[in-house]
């Protein structure tokens, strides 16, 4: 049997306009008031004469972008680029952008939020709410100018109004393992399930690095002799690049020290390494590339499941700074060696650097090592 869909019609000055098909009739009903109140808008003289009814969403808003890349931040720009490029151009390209209604707007948005819809992700990967909303607005911010240029380039924007009314999903945040205990079942667990989970497992909670930090980490970062990681880049998520500097700015870097135990493990990683070079980085796929954000994430969960442990990643930076605080009780330079970015940090961190923190280094060690695994 075929499904049914619904069609509504209204004449505007002489010319009859017809709705796309809907699945839903209240998406029909709610086309054909936003059309209604298209045609009183004409006739009280609100709605003047566009400046070209053919323009192609696809065109203008390639214009819209070429201007918002001189007044906002790369990183904005590169997020909306992606959001532009992956979700709304494929349902709107080749629509003049004055044909673009606001049922039409909410088919998409919804569309996207199904999963399986993103080309490269899992089956079952879907977008968040967050997500959606950010794509939302950069579809408003577009149809705003739109609406603003002179002569308008369209009647009204059709993404005001769309609300969506079911909660943002996601689960409480994991929290920080709560002893050393725990921190060597968390390794026990990555290292069975291998050697890469193993490193990052290792790097996260025996330095207390970001994210996107330990995801930039070349070797050339790596001192052996001194026991010490220099951290000068981070991973950029919204350009999916590497970049100069850490959290605190572009120009900033910082030495840290760190144990002989980690010491070890990075140098029996780059013994097995087949990307050693000293631009090569320390954490890399089989092809030598870094792994983005995601793949971290999954990693450290795999982790999680294995150990039965409730953390994140971010969480693994705070049970380093929660041991490295207990065992030592210094907490200018515990600030100094996590590089937190404010005035007072910078300062201390001033006063930290170089011989004055080196002592630190064994101040984070889980016993023994790994237990050998019984099987």
């Amino acid at each position: 049997m075929k499904p049914k869909s619904y069609c509504r019609f209204i004449r505007i000055n002489g010319r009859l306009e017809a709705s796309p098909r809907f699945n839903k009739k209240s998406d029909a009903e709610k086309w054909y008031h936003e059309m209604r109140r298209k045609k009183q808008f004409q006739r009280d003289g609100l709605i003047i004469e566009m400046k070209n009814d053919s323009t192609l969403f696809i065109d203008y808003a390639r214009e819209w972008m070429k201007k918002r890349i001189q007044s906002y931040p790369m990183a904005t720009w590169k997020g909306d680029e992606q959001r532009l490029r992956d979700y709304i151009l494929p349902h709107f390209s080749e629509l003049p952008i004055s044909s673009i209604t606001g049922p039409q707007v909410r088919t998409m948005l919804l569309k996207i939020s199904e999963p399986g819809f993103l080309d490269g992700e899992p089956k079952d990967f879907s977008i968040s709410p967050a997500t959606r909303t950010r794509v939302k607005a950069l579809l408003s911010a577009i149809f705003g100018d739109a609406l603003n240029e002179d002569p308008p380039a369209v009647n009204f924007n059709p993404v005001l109004g769309i609300k969506f009314k079911e909660k943002r999903r996601g689960q409480k945040k994991p929290k920080h393992l709560s002893n050393s205990d725990q921190c060597l079942q968390f390794l026990d667990a990555a290292k069975e399930i291998g050697s890469t989970h193993y490193l990052i497992a290792c790097l996260f909670l025996m330095s207390g690095l970001r994210k996107q930090e330990l995801i930039a980490l070349r070797w050339k970062s790596f001192d052996a002799k001194n026991h010490s990681l220099t951290v000068s880049e981070k991973y950029e998520q919204a350009s999916n690049s590497i970049k100069l500097g850490t959290k605190a700015g572009e120009d900033s870097e910082r030495t840290i020290p760190i144990s002989s135990q980690l010491t070890l493990v990075l140098k029996e990683s780059h013994k097995r390494s087949k990307h050693k070079g000293p631009s090569d980085f320390i954490v890399s796929r089989p092809d030598g590339e870094f792994f983005i954000a995601r793949d971290i994430n999954r990693m450290v969960d795999a982790i999680r499941t294995s150990s039965k442990l409730d953390v994140n990643v971010h969480g693994l930076r705070h049970t380093f700074g929660r041991e490295f605080a207990g065992n030592t009780g210094n907490l200018k330079a515990l600030q100094a060696i996590l590089g937190h970015s404010s005035s007072a940090t910078t300062d201390i961190y001033s006063e930290l650097a170089g011989d004055r923190i080196k002592g630190f280094g064994e101040a984070v060690t889980y016993g023994n090592g790994v237990k050998q695994s019984t099987k």
